[in-house]
């Protein structure tokens, strides 16, 4: 069965060129495939061609995008997603409000053009090869709320006490649809971890060139000197919340990217990170299933360092969005370059039009 997503995509998605400021993109043509959508396109940037591939031979990328988003942010837009807060100040809860508008083209443009800005294998025009089709970018999103091939989600744990705070199996609260990585104190110490699953399993047999994961944050608090690192995150489910895995034994302590954010680097509503896989990112790639990955504050919850009580540590707050309810392209995303690996028995179905 057609899924609903995929269908108002293939429905609407207009053939031939959209410029997008410097960069002009043009969509060969877009197929159904199993989770998602394969669009062909290419691509100019400052009036010249882009090649693509580890050589840059290909003219014609294929963009695989599973579990595509649909909707784009808009402060007039008639979707409303609204959640309540904690007052970084007061404590208090506060409501917030975020608009959206169902637009499934723009969506995938914008899911195009990011990937741009962040693929590995991209050159000049002097290798193309007229009419040379690729076959080595996929784009996963997380699948919302729970029951799908992958999730994303979170924990929060409250406790008078550090130890208790940080250690425990059983945690007070776990969610399926969390806005904030939190790690704060104010009148308890507060312990907040999240992650991202994403169904890589299309990627049996690839070679992978490069991967970058890429997170939207929906609110910061200013003045800590804490920074974030992207871990690893084991999960005793593919599809569902475990209060158990809040366990420290589950998050990773390796980085799987070079880059560390800062607090003070994420500056509130709207504000994007693309997390560059190093080796030890790449490796961690599951491609027979899902891949979790996970952002951890390192000064506290890696070290096991209790916050201070007052001062810029009072509240050390990092919200990064996930995946909302019919997807939109602030979710959580990974981007992944690969090839057919040279030593897979796999076969590859090639898409020519």
């Amino acid at each position: 069965m057609t899924n609903i997503k995929v269908k108002k995509i293939i429905e609407i998605l207009q053939r031939g060129n959209h410029n997008r400021g410097a960069l002009k993109i043009e969509i060969v043509d877009i197929n159904e495939i199993d989770g998602g959508v394969e669009v062909f396109a290419r691509a100019w940037k400052n009036g010249k061609q882009i090649g693509f591939g580890k050589d840059g031979t290909v003219g014609i990328e294929r963009f695989r995008i599973f579990n595509p988003p649909i909707l784009v942010p808009d402060e007039n837009g008639d979707i409303v997603r609204e959640w309540e807060e904690e007052d970084l100040d007061t404590g208090k809860k506060i409501a917030k409000q975020r608009k959206l508008r169902e637009d499934p083209q723009e969506a995938l443009l914008q899911v195009i053009e990011h990937n741009l800005s962040v693929m590995k294998n991209i050159h000049d025009d002097s290798n193309i090869v007229a009419g040379k089709r690729g076959n080595t970018t996929s784009t996963f999103y997380p699948d919302a709320g729970t029951g799908g091939g992958s999730y994303d989600g979170g924990f929060s744990n409250d406790d008078v006490t550090w130890a208790n705070a940080h250690d425990t199996t059983t945690p007070d609260l776990t969610f399926d649809t969390a806005t904030a990585l939190e790690l704060n104190f104010n009148t308890n110490y507060r312990v907040q971890r999240q992650f991202y699953g994403f169904d890589t399993s299309p990627l049996t047999g690839e070679e992978i060139t490069s991967a970058v994961l890429t997170t939207t944050a929906s609110r910061n608090s200013l003045g800590s000197a804490t920074n974030i690192r992207l871990v690893t995150f084991d999960s005793t489910s593919t599809n569902s919340v475990t209060s158990a895995d809040f366990a420290v034994s589950n998050w990773g302590t390796t980085a799987l990217s070079d880059t560390e954010y800062n607090y003070n680097d994420i500056n509130g509503d709207g504000t994007t990170d693309d997390w560059i896989l190093n080796s030890a990112g790449i490796s961690a790639i599951n491609k027979s299933g899902v891949t979790f990955l996970a952002p951890r504050n390192i000064q506290h919850d890696i070290n096991d360092v209790a916050p201070g009580t007052g001062g810029t540590e009072s509240n050390i707050t990092i919200g990064i969005y996930q995946a909302d309810q019919t997807g939109s392209t602030n979710d959580p995303k990974l981007v992944v370059e690969h090839v057919l690996s040279a030593n897979s028995n796999s076969r590859r179905l090639q898409m020519f039009m």
